[in-house]
């Protein structure tokens, strides 16, 4: 009996259970995200550092996330790992910086980065993640002033 009245059983369900929706919703809120974020890039499209379009960036991140989730599928713990946390920061901010404004559209991928981690750490881990990604979008900004600048 827990301090509820239920019975364990009742009171939780089963973790791996759990595990798997959570990393379903995780994948589900990835892909429905980079899909809107494609549409937005494709219907105004924009130019970021060394020409790359924004709608090639959004699609190498929905590589990476195609990587990231084809590994997740096929470790043996259902749960999303820390190390994939970890993984999407980097790249999360390597991506914005080489977008075509601060503050744009490819500011969502720090978003999905910090909901990763959210589901993966504990709430200590998390708010150091979150500091983390605060620090890295606040150190590309004004070190690259390169935006607001067309590029010819």
């Amino acid at each position: 009996m827990t301090g509820t009245g239920l019975r364990d059983d009742v009171a939780r369900p089963a973790q791996p259970a759990l595990d798997r929706y959570l990393r379903r919703a995780l994948m589900l809120l990835r892909w429905i995200t980079l899909a809107v974020l494609l549409a937005i890039v494709v219907m105004q499209p924009a130019v970021g550092y060394r020409r790359l379009p924004m709608w090639a960036l959004v699609a190498l991140f929905a590589g990476y996330s195609l990587l990231i989730d084809l590994v997740s599928v096929r470790m043996v713990r259902s749960r999303p790992s820390v190390a994939m946390a970890a993984l999407t920061l980097p790249a999360a901010a390597g991506l914005y910086a080489l977008g075509a404004e601060p503050a744009g559209v490819l500011f969502v991928l720090f978003f999905l980065a910090v909901d990763y981690a959210a589901a993966s750490m504990t709430v200590r881990g998390t708010l150091l993640y979150v500091a983390a990604a605060v620090v890295c979008a606040a150190a590309i900004d004004p070190l690259l002033p390169r935006w607001g600048t067309p590029w010819r």
